[in-house]
C-alpha cells in the first residue's frame, strides 16, 4: 500500500497507493459542454448565413416581404449585427425608413460597424430627400445634418452636401447653400474667398 504524500488529494487514494482524482471528470464534462456549445453555435451561424444569403437574393429581386421572412428566421437563430443590418437594408429599400432605422440601431448596439453607420446615414439621406420633395424644408435640413453626423470619417460627403445645398436654397439661405455646394465640389479657394468676403460684410455691420 502506498503512503500519502504532500500534494496528494486529501481523503482520496486506493489500496495500491494511486490517488483517485474524481474532480477531473467534472473538468472533462465542462470541456465537453463547451465543445458542444461551440459546435451548436457554429451550426447556428452557418444556418443563419444560408438564410441571410437567400434573403439578400430576394431583396435584389424586390421581393421584400419574402426576404423579410428569411432574414427574420436568420435573426431568430443568430441575432448578430450582420443579420440585423441586412434586415434594416430590406426595410430601407422597401421604403420603411423608420423601421429600418430601429434595426440599424439594434445592429450598432451589437457591434459598431462602419458599414452599418454608412447604411444608416444613407437611410436618413433618403428621408431628407422625401422631406425636400414634399416641401418640409426644415425637417429635410434636420435629417441631412443627422446623416452627415453619422457618416464614418472617411466616407464621401459630396452627395450629402449637395442635398444640403438644395435644401438651404429652398429655405432662402443662399450664402450657406453656396458654401455647401463649393465644399461638395472641392472648390476650396472659392470657398475661402467667399468666407473672407462674408467676414468683411459682418465686420461692416451688413
Amino acid at each position: 500500500m502506498g503512503d500519502w504524500h504532500v500534494g496528494d488529494p486529501v481523503g482520496f487514494g486506493n489500496d495500491i497507493g494511486a490517488p483517485e482524482v474524481p474532480y477531473m471528470s467534472y473538468v472533462k464534462r465542462d470541456e465537453k459542454k463547451k465543445d458542444d456549445s461551440n459546435e451548436r453555435q457554429n451550426k447556428d451561424s452557418l444556418r443563419a448565413e444560408r438564410l441571410r444569403k437567400e434573403a439578400k437574393i430576394l431583396e435584389k429581386e424586390k421581393r421584400y416581404d419574402e426576404a423579410l421572412v428569411f432574414i427574420n428566421r436568420a435573426i431568430e437563430i443568430y441575432p448578430d449585427h450582420d443579420n440585423l443590418n441586412v434586415k434594416a437594408m430590406i426595410l430601407d429599400n422597401s421604403g420603411r425608413y423608420e423601421e429600418a432605422l430601429e434595426c440599424y440601431d439594434k445592429s450598432l448596439k451589437v457591434f459598431d460597424s462602419r458599414k452599418v453607420r454608412a447604411n444608416k446615414a444613407r437611410c436618413i439621406y433618403r428621408m431628407a430627400e422625401k422631406r425636400l420633395d414634399s416641401g418640409e424644408f426644415e425637417d429635410a435640413l434636420e435629417h441631412v445634418n443627422s446623416a452627415l453626423s453619422i457618416l464614418p470619417d472617411d466616407a464621401e460627403r459630396d452627395e450629402y452636401l449637395l442635398l444640403k445645398s438644395d435644401i438651404l436654397y429652398s429655405l432662402g439661405r443662399n450664402l450657406q447653400a453656396r458654401k455647401c455646394c463649393l465644399l461638395a465640389q472641392k472648390r476650396f479657394d472659392e470657398l475661402r474667398k467667399l468666407e473672407n468676403g462674408t467676414e468683411v460684410f459682418q465686420n461692416d455691420g451688413v
